[in-house]
C-alpha cells in the first residue's frame, strides 16, 4: 500500500519538529560522601550518580526532565535508588552551572535487614567545557526559513549534592557529597536562516530544491 505524498511529508514534518526541539544530556559522577543519622556516629563513604536529561534549550540555558540512578556505600549501609526530577543547565562561554532536584525510591541494606526508602536529593554544580562543537543544518521541515543548530559539548563538572533519606521503619538519614564527573550535552535549536544561506524547499513530486 502506498502512502500519499502529502501524508508522508506531514509525518516527516512532525518527526522533524520533535527531534529538533529535543535536547539531551548524560552525566556520570562520583566522589566522597558523609552520612549522618541522629544519635549515631557520623559515617563516611562514597557516592555515584548517573543522570540522563531530556528537555528544551534556549541557547544559553537548558531545562529538562532527568532520570537519576544513585549508589551510596558507607561502612554500615549500602543504598541503591532511582527517580525522576528536574534539571537545569546554564552556560556562559565554556563555563557551566547545573542545578537539579529529584525525588527517588531506594533500597538500603543495613546489617540484618533491607529497608525501603523515600529520598529527596538535589545538587548545585559548576563545570568547564573540555570540548565544544556547533553544527548548522538546513531542512525543509518544519520551516525552510529556519535552520537546525546543534551544539555539542563535553564538560568536566564538580557538584555539591545533598540528600534526605527517609526509611519507613526508622528516622531520617542525611548525606552530603562532593562529586566530580563528566557531562555530555547536545542542544538543539531552530534559528532563522541568515541572508544568503541556502534554504531547502520541496518541489511537486517530493524533489528537494535549494534556493537563496
Amino acid at each position: 500500500m502506498r502512502i500519499p505524498g502529502r501524508a508522508a511529508q506531514a509525518g516527516l514534518a512532525l518527526l522533524a519538529t520533535f527531534t529538533t526541539a529535543c535536547s539531551s544530556a548524560q552525566w556520570l559522577a562520583a566522589g566522597p560522601a558523609s552520612r549522618y543519622v541522629r544519635h549515631e556516629p557520623q559515617r563516611f563513604g562514597a557516592e555515584a550518580l548517573g543522570r540522563a536529561v531530556v528537555g528544551d534549550s534556549s541557547g544559553r540555558s537548558f531545562l529538562g526532565t532527568e532520570a537519576v540512578a544513585r549508589v551510596l556505600a558507607t561502612s554500615r549501609e549500602q543504598l541503591l535508588g532511582a527517580g525522576l526530577g528536574a534539571a537545569w543547565f546554564g552556560s556562559l562561554g565554556r563555563g557551566l552551572v547545573t542545578l537539579d532536584g529529584t525525588p527517588m525510591l531506594a533500597l538500603e541494606h543495613v546489617p540484618g535487614s533491607v529497608l525501603t526508602i523515600g529520598t529527596l536529593r538535589g545538587g548545585l554544580g559548576v563545570g568547564y567545557a573540555l570540548e565544544k562543537s556547533t553544527g548548522r543544518y538546513a531542512s525543509p521541515w518544519p520551516d525552510p526559513s529556519f535552520h537546525h543548530l546543534v551544539k555539542r559539548s563535553t564538560v568536566l563538572t564538580v557538584e555539591l549534592t545533598g540528600a534526605i533519606d527517609a526509611p519507613i521503619t526508622r528516622g531520617a538519614e542525611y548525606s552530603v557529597s562532593v562529586l566530580v564527573g563528566i557531562a555530555r550535552l547536545e542542544e538543539h535549536e531552530m534559528v532563522p536562516a541568515e541572508p544568503g544561506e541556502l534554504q531547502p524547499f520541496l518541489r511537486p513530486g517530493g524533489k528537494l530544491h535549494f534556493t537563496r
